[in-house]
């Protein structure tokens, strides 16, 4: 009877263990949808822009998510700043820094266009095709 007992008591703690190691805490997402566009100039300048815009959420439920809808505009600038930076260095678009040519922030939208200081090669010609896109 202690056996069969002691048995039981070790599934039990092994399945509490075990159900414990599988919660895995949500990371927190952007609310912002990214976009990326480059363009090489014939003089082989290369410029680029980034932009954000936030996502609308179809409900907000609680206080948290109201605030991580309705970021500040500091948030939101710092934001940008981050992720332009991070796409820049992950796609290696302007290798030696840029200027920064305009910028807008607003609660809801966010951009930067700006122009790298070196100039493009012919490696950067073929990554980096400047692609006609229909105006909207």
């Amino acid at each position: 009877m202690n056996l069969k007992f002691l048995s039981m008591l070790v599934v039990a703690t092994a399945l509490i263990h075990l159900s414990g190691c599988r919660v895995v805490p949500k990371q927190k997402e952007s609310p912002f949808e990214s976009s990326f566009s480059t363009k090489i100039l014939s003089n082989d300048a290369k410029l680029f822009t980034y932009s954000m815009s936030l996502m609308k959420p179809k409900k907000i439920v609680s206080r948290t998510d109201y605030f991580l809808y309705h970021p500040s505009l500091e948030s939101v600038e710092e934001l940008l700043d981050t992720k332009v930076e991070r796409m820049l260095r992950f796609n290696r678009y302007c290798r030696s820094g840029f200027v920064e040519n305009d910028r807008v922030v607003l609660s809801d939208y966010a951009s930067i266009k700006g122009e790298c200081n070196e100039a493009a090669n012919e490696e950067d010609r073929k990554r980096f095709p400047n692609i006609n896109k229909p105006r909207r």
